[in-house]
Formats: C-alpha cells, structure tokens, sequence
C-alpha cells in the first residue's frame, strides 16, 4: 500500500513541477503517418479559389476521368491541413477510381487559405464546409455533393449537414461521437499509460494534463469547441451516413465504444457504424500501410446505395 502512495504523490509532484516548469504537452502526441499513397501531382489536382464570408479560401479539385458519380468535399482533421498528407491522397485516390470527384479544401489558415483555424469554433468550419460544398456545385454542375469528415473534421461533418441543402451524404471517418473534452481526457489516460504510468493513476492524471492543454497550450481554440455535443447533429440527419472506426484507436486517442454507444443512443436509422478489427486511427492496415480493404469495400458499397449510378456520371 505505502508503494502505491509514494507513487501517487510522486506523479502529483512531477506533474506540479511539469506544469510549473511550462513545459507543454503535446496536443496531437502521435508519429508520423506512414500510409502508401500515391503522389499529389499523379493526380492532377486543379486550383480551386472560393470565399467564406470575409475569408478567401483555396483547395484542389480532382476530377475521375471517365465522368463524376459525385463530388466528395474533405473536411479536415485538427491543426494545419497539409496537401501532401498521405492519408488525404490516399482517400482521394480511392474515391477517384470509384468514380468520384473530390474537393480538398485547404483548411482556413492552412496553405493558401485566409484565416487561423486556431481561434475557429466547429461553426466557423462548418461555415467553411458550406462554402466549399457551394464550389463544389459551381465547378461540377448537377453533380450529386456529399462531405467526408476526417477525425476532428468527423464532428463537423453533421453540423455542416444539417446547414446544407439537398447533400447525397455524409462519411466520418474516426472522427469521436463524444464532445472534444472527453475525448481529450480518453486520450491522455492513453498517453500517460504509454509513458509508463499504471492506469489508474493515469486515469487520475489525465484531467490535469487535459485541463493544461485547455487552458495554456491551446486555450483560444479549446474555448469554443470543448463542450461541442454531435449527437443532435447525428439525429436530426435526414441523409445516408456512414460512420467508421478502427478498434485498436480505443488504445490510442479515440473512445470507440463510447462513441458507438451515443451513436446508438442517437438512435437514427439512416446511419450506418462500422468498427473496423486490427486498425487504429489511420484506418490502414499495418503490414501494408494501405487503406484497409474493409474500409475500401464499405465506402464503396455505401456509396454505391448513396449515389445510384443513374443519378451520377456527370461529364
């Protein structure tokens, strides 16, 4: 018992002096994504430039080369949205082959977009979004438009949907069902077990440390979006939707078993939920660091009941 004590006290005084001492947490603590994807160039993407009230955003259309089934608008994940993300291209890649155009916006703040995604709200991406759906029906007209939400852009995806008018459908891939604050305390029970800490005094931790990032490492963004609830967003959705996740991020960042449960509770029958075995945040398989072949067949079969070949293939 004394053991335990002493350990207790140990890590409340390391902590007291971490947080005293300045030194920050990183808020996005994971390595490098090593995803097989091919290059941005390969697929030709065209410059796009379009406006978001005051702001002037830019991004990249691809176009499939046999006629387009729909237009996919990314939303992205937390901090800077990068061109060359493999996981993007990756996706962008996948859809192109199936038929479908993708817009991918630079995030506000991001490459060649006005603004600071640091002090933005979920609306104020949401606003972003509806923007870009709007571009998306300027450059392929009549096309049917859906949006793709990835990780933070998951809990965008439906309140941008729920603005929108006459969307095909809405994707989130890991993006979390719970609030950003839980979320944020899920994953740093996670980072501090990884760091050695027995998991119940990092479960005891973990609020500290989150509480840090809110309120000194990241404190203009965590005040508008830390008590952010999807789920009436996911309820009031009127449109296909399809929801996937990776098991193994339940030991990274990302409460998969919470998140089903309130999409459960939400109790919309038009939202499909996948859980992928053996994948974590990235959705990929491991051994061959591609998407993994089960997210690819349900994106494709969800597609193909969302966007009826009869209603695509506008050249």
């Amino acid at each position: 018992m004394k053991w335990v004590i002493r350990l207790l006290l140990a890590g409340i005084a390391g902590l007291a002096a971490w947080i005293a001492a300045g030194i920050a947490l990183d808020p996005d603590p994971h390595p490098p994504l090593r995803i097989v994807s091919p290059s941005l160039t390969s697929l030709a993407p065209r410059e796009i430039r379009f406006s978001s009230g005051d702001l002037r955003l830019a991004g990249m259309l691809f176009l499939p080369e046999a006629g387009t089934r729909s237009v996919a608008v990314i939303i992205h994940g937390s901090g800077a949205s990068d061109r060359q993300s493999p996981w993007y291209l990756a996706l962008t890649a996948f859809l192109l082959d199936a038929g479908h155009a993708v817009l991918l916006p630079d995030k506000r703040g991001s490459e060649s977009s006005d603004g600071n995604w640091r002090n933005a709200s979920f609306e104020d991406l949401a606003q972003d979004a509806l923007a870009a759906i709007e571009a998306a029906r300027f450059e392929v007209p009549g096309a049917p438009v859906g949006l793709i939400g990835v990780s933070q852009g998951g809990w965008i995806a439906p309140l941008a949907a729920m603005r929108a008018s006459d969307l095909a459908y809405v994707i989130n891939l890991s993006g979390a069902a719970v609030t950003p604050s839980e979320q944020l305390t899920f994953e740093e029970v996670n980072t501090l077990a990884g760091l050695g800490l027995p998991r119940p005094l990092a479960r005891l931790l973990a609020p500290l440390t989150a509480w840090r990032i809110r309120t000194l490492v990241q404190p203009e963004l965590w005040s508008r979006i830390a008590d952010f609830d999807p789920g009436p967003h996911w309820a009031g959705l009127r449109i296909p939707a399809l929801i996937v996740w990776g098991a193994e991020d339940e030991h990274d960042n990302l409460p998969v078993a919470a998140s089903v449960q309130r999409i459960r509770e939400v109790d919309n029958p038009l939202i499909e939920v996948l859980v992928i075995p053996g994948v974590g945040h990235d959705l990929t398989d491991r051994k061959s660091g591609r998407l993994s072949a089960t997210l690819v067949r349900s994106l494709a079969e969800f597609l193909a009941l969302a966007v009826p070949v009869d209603r695509g293939r506008h050249d």
